[in-house]
């Protein structure tokens, strides 16, 4: 038997990556179609696209093709995406200054309000609870005042104390958000209302006050929120308030015993 060298193995290595790195070449081709069609609502460029050979956990900046089409609002793709088998736990990255933890398909379904996606994702599996300090989905879903979806969530077993993003629990986000609604479903399934975010410490009443949230504001205080809780600056709601200029609010406060 002939002996088998180093030297006859090398060329057929060589030419091996050569055809390997002309055939990526041409699937990045694709992979970029499809990402872009997913950005577009393009179902049937995605499916032809997906036919054709392209990648469909291809991402671009982190973003898979499911998370571009359901962050474009595009949820009959997203659909698409899951069906043909997209990993759903897949976390895109922290994005400095602009997505402080990486979020999952469910929290990019949920903050834009797709109450059909994410119903679909959790039929598939999807982690409810988040993954490390992501509790994107209730969050996301109670920022926007997705009424259907935060209960959805809640109603499958969503920690409702859990921390995510800029604002900390949901309570919080809705209350920074202006969301009344949102705030009353949260009070009523037990949302701590004295909970505080771990930048800025303010509770939902100081931050409601601070962006000006008169009805937020008035429900909070209906609700038996301190009107002396303090920031991490030592400021209490009524500060806030009149630092900010919300000089209804401020009335309301004081009708309350803040000084």
């Amino acid at each position: 038997m002939k002996k088998v060298t180093i030297a006859m193995i090398l060329p057929l290595v060589v030419l091996s990556l050569s055809l390997l790195a002309a055939g990526q070449g041409g699937s990045n081709d694709l992979n970029d179609q499809m990402l872009q069609a997913a950005s577009k609502g393009d179902t049937t460029a995605v499916q032809q696209l997906l036919q054709e050979g392209a990648n469909i956990e291809a991402k671009d900046n982190g973003e898979t093709a499911l998370m571009r089409a359901l962050s474009h609002g595009h949820p009959e793709v997203g659909k698409l995406l899951i069906d043909k088998g997209a990993q759903i736990e897949y976390m895109a990255p922290p994005v400095l200054g602009a997505q402080p933890v990486g979020y999952s398909a469910l929290s990019y379904a949920a903050g834009n309000c797709q109450a059909e996606v994410v119903k679909l994702l959790l039929e598939k599996g999807a982690n409810i609870k988040g993954n490390g300090l992501s509790a994107g989905a209730l969050v996301g879903a109670a920022g926007v005042g997705c009424t259907e979806v935060v209960k959805l969530l809640l109603a499958k077993g969503a920690n409702i104390e859990a921390y995510d993003g800029v604002f900390g629990t949901a309570l919080l986000t809705a209350a920074a958000k202006g969301q009344t609604e949102i705030v009353t479903i949260l009070l009523e399934k037990g949302a701590n209302i004295e909970a505080w975010d771990p930048f800025c410490h303010k509770t939902a009443l100081l931050w409601a006050a601070y962006w000006g949230h008169t009805d937020v504001v008035q429900m909070l205080l209906k609700k038996g929120a301190r009107v002396e809780a303090k920031d991490n600056l030592g400021n209490t709601a009524l500060v806030n308030a009149l630092g900010q200029g919300h000089l209804d609010i401020a009335k309301l406060l004081r009708d309350k015993g803040a000084h």
